[in-house]
């Protein structure tokens, strides 16, 4: 019996000593849970691991905060901007006009849900942001967002048309005064390179309409030589002279200019060379946002945001190509006379986006 209660005794002793063991360890550190997750800090450093982070997110926010207001204030210059080209005339009788013909209103994109209004311009990035588009009108869902051919947001355009509500002149009225409206530009000349060569230079399917329909006729009016009769050819140059005349292959950028000077209203032309005046109407729609080509993934980022886009809703990012690097080349063909009556056509474009005649800038994939 006494050495069992010796034995008790050891073990209530060997107990005690662990607790209070245990206890002066918990003074010299201490055990926070957060998120179901354990983290020991010691109590004798000034600062814990976990204010570290906390100062870099701090910092991070200001450099955020920062560069937000520096796009704030792009923004505002381009809107006034907008403003001084638009000035003398009145922004209300330009709108009212513009409802007496809404049809105008055609390159008008609308999201009722984000209350939210898009002008797409060819050859702007208007296929990446139709597919953008669709997502945030749920025509496309999200996870398709990379994957749909390029052709097939243009098939989604009418289902998503401001006209396609069929809206009395009170609601469109409302709606254009009071949504967030977007653009986006790019420099004059080098959005007609762009389309010249797209739809010229490509074999697409696409491309081939475009040379049969346009392509032809300005070898046609354009080319010397193109006038002789079909009797008199007699070398392979001369039957590939005459073939042109009818596929529209071949045909140069000096006489796609030419085409382009004898049009007496350039906002009755195609809608890839149509001048951004007569598609989007920023004298009379007042644009909130003015995307440019140069600065196109911040502008549609913080757009996006702007509006309450999903988050996981970005605008796809894009590879370089060279439209820009051989813009000079290609005006090189042409007469100066020619270079200055193509800057005088599409002059006001030039004025509304602060675009100089020759100030190319760094393309990218249309």
């Amino acid at each position: 019996m006494g050495k069992m209660a010796v034995n008790r005794n050891f073990v209530i002793f060997l107990s005690f000593t662990c607790v209070v063991t245990l206890l002066i360890g918990m003074k010299e550190t201490q055990i926070k849970s957060k998120n179901g997750e354990f983290h020991i800090t010691e109590t004798n450093h000034e600062t814990t691991t976990d204010e570290e982070p906390k100062r870099e997110t701090k910092q991070e926010a200001e450099q955020n905060n920062n560069a937000k207001r520096q796009w704030e204030y792009k923004q505002e210059e381009r809107k006034q901007a907008v403003r001084e080209a638009c000035r003398g005339q009145d922004r209300g009788y330009l709108l009212d006009r513009l409802l007496d013909s809404p049809r105008r209103l055609g390159h008008l994109l609308v999201d009722d849900e984000h209350r939210t209004i898009y002008c797409y311009v060819p050859k702007v990035s208007c296929t990446a942001w139709k597919r953008v588009w669709a997502v945030l009108t749920g025509k496309l869902k999200a996870s398709k967002l990379h994957e749909s051919p390029n052709v097939s947001p243009h098939f989604l355009t009418k289902k998503m048309s401001l006209l396609g509500q069929r809206l009395s002149r009170e609601e469109l009225w409302q709606k254009l005064l009071t949504y967030t409206k977007f653009l986006v530009v790019r420099h004059p000349l080098e959005r007609l390179l762009s389309a010249f060569r797209n739809k010229f230079e490509s074999n697409t399917s696409d491309a081939k309409v475009f040379k049969r329909v346009y392509g032809a006729q300005m070898i046609r009016k354009y080319r010397r030589g193109s006038g002789s009769s079909s009797e008199n050819l007699t070398s392979t140059e001369d039957l590939e002279k005459e073939s042109a005349k009818k596929t529209g292959e071949g045909v140069r950028f000096s006489e796609f200019v030419s085409f382009l000077l004898d049009k007496k209203d350039l906002a009755t032309v195609n809608e890839h060379w149509r001048p951004y005046e007569s598609l989007c109407h920023p004298c009379a729609v007042s644009y909130d946002v003015i995307g440019k080509y140069e600065t196109l993934e911040e502008d549609s980022e913080r757009f996006l945001r702007l509006i309450g886009a999903p988050e996981d809703l970005h605008f796809p990012h894009y590879a370089p190509t060279n439209t820009s690097a051989l813009l000079r080349l290609y005006l090189a063909s042409i007469k100066p006379g020619e270079l200055v009556k193509l800057m005088m056509a599409y002059q006001r474009d030039f004025q509304l986006f602060q675009y100089d005649g020759l100030d190319v800038t760094e393309d990218k994939t249309l």
